[in-house]
Parts: structure tokens; sequence; C-alpha cells
């Protein structure tokens, strides 16, 4: 299936922050539906990072085993692709969140057994809350993962996320 990030000028839903558009692309078959002599030069920047991390990820993305996680905020999206020793997952924040706190990032679907290194993929912006890029950094088993997840932050509607996911221990 076709996906890709457009000009927030047409259509409908396309007000969404640029990385949001594109983080939500990321995982289909990417294009760029949008007239890029209008963009700005920070818009032609953030999308140039987009394409590679689509690039470096497409093999990934389109041979993985994809995931759908079954997270406890309705108005949230959390989905990935997991490979033999690579994992991507993103986190898209529909709508106001229905929880008051943060809720535990649940990464299904690796290895139980694996450690695995935890990072938001370099190519796209992180979240940045309270005036800092929420970066979460650590080494972690499928089962911690997949059981009580990560401390992730809380965002605002059409906000969200691309984590990565190494795994670091010989197969």
């Amino acid at each position: 299936m076709g996906s890709q990030p457009a000009s927030r000028r047409g259509g409908a839903r396309r007000g969404r922050r640029l990385r949001f558009r594109c983080l939500t692309a990321l995982f289909g078959h990417a294009g760029i539906e949008w007239d890029i002599t209008t963009c700005t030069d920070e818009e032609l920047a953030e999308l140039a990072q987009w394409i590679k991390a689509y690039r470096r990820l497409r093999g990934l993305l389109h041979s993985g085993r994809m995931v759908r996680v079954d997270h406890p905020d309705p108005a949230a999206y959390v989905y990935g692709v997991v490979g033999d020793d690579h994992a991507v997952f993103a986190y898209a924040q529909l709508a106001s969140a229905a929880a008051d706190g943060p809720v535990r990032l649940r990464l299904p679907g690796l290895v139980p057994g694996a450690r695995y290194a935890v990072a938001v993929c370099p190519e796209l912006p992180p979240p940045v809350r309270q005036g800092v890029p929420w970066r979460p950094r650590g080494t972690l088993t499928g089962a911690a993962l997949a059981a009580h997840g990560l401390a992730a932050p809380m965002l605002t509607p059409g906000d969200g996320y691309v984590l990565e996911l190494r795994r670091r221990d010989p197969q």
C-alpha cells in the first residue's frame, strides 16, 4: 500500500505536523505527494531525513513480521515490524490521551530471552517534553519489553515517534 506525506494545505486531516505524517508513512510503500518546490527549507530538511530513514530501514520494513500492539490508550496507535535482529516500532497519538498520566509502552513480538538496545530512530526527531528531547536508552530483554515495556512520554494529538531495537546478544 502506498503511503506518503503530503502538503498540509490540502485534503482532510493534513494539518498534522510533518514529523507525524512522515512517521505514519514510514511503514508503507513510501512516496511524496507534494510539490516539494513549495516546501520551506525546514520541510525539505525533514523530508530528506525521512527519506534517509526509509532507505535505511526499507529491507526490514518490507520483509519483517508486522506487529500490532494492544495499547491501553484507545487514542494511540502502536505498531511495528520485527526482524531477526532488528525491530522498528511507531507510536502515534491520534487524539487526546484517555489516561491522566503516561502508560507503559509494551513492545511484543521480540525473542523473549534476547537483549535489545532501544533508541529513537536517529533520522526522525524525537518528541520534546518540557523542552527536552525524549531519548530512551538502555538494553532490555524481549520478555521485559513485552511484559513491562518502557516509560513513555505523554504526547499531544498528532505527535509520535519511531523506536529502533537492535538485538545485542549472539543468535
